[in-house]
């Protein structure tokens, strides 16, 4: 769907998305990326698989991107009821942002990237992003 969303709204610049845990192939391409001096940045689902994938791709340079605790809580109080899910297990640690693991316990909600396409698209489109 993001795919779809990047191309729809003719967003400048490469996006590479891998619709869950990255395969070794997409991680193979983050690490050339970074190599070249490319600013990579992770945005993934608020949810424990989403929290779960960052770490092995922050390892390897890879920056946040609106991942932090108050990018979720900025989030959840501006979506719909109907876009949270129930957290699927307990919440990973997140050295990143120790403070999102919290906030995500505490109200115990998963928001999809999908809920959060318009405001990830606008920073694609902003100079220096």
């Amino acid at each position: 769907m993001a795919r779809s969303a990047h191309a729809r709204a003719g967003v400048p610049g490469a996006l590479l998305c891998t619709a869950g845990n990255p395969p070794l192939v997409a991680v193979r391409v983050v690490e050339a990326l970074i190599t070249a001096s490319a600013d990579v940045r992770y945005h993934g689902d608020f949810d424990v698989a989403g929290l779960a994938m960052a770490p092995r791709l922050f390892a390897r340079g890879v920056r946040p991107w609106r991942f932090g605790a108050e990018d979720y809580l900025s989030v959840l109080g501006h979506i719909d009821e109907r876009v949270r899910f129930p957290l699927s297990g307990p919440v990973p640690a997140t050295p990143w942002d120790p403070r999102l693991a919290t906030a995500m316990t505490t109200h115990g909600a998963a928001i999809h990237e999908e809920s959060q396409l318009g405001g990830l698209l606008a920073d694609l489109r902003a100079p220096g992003v």
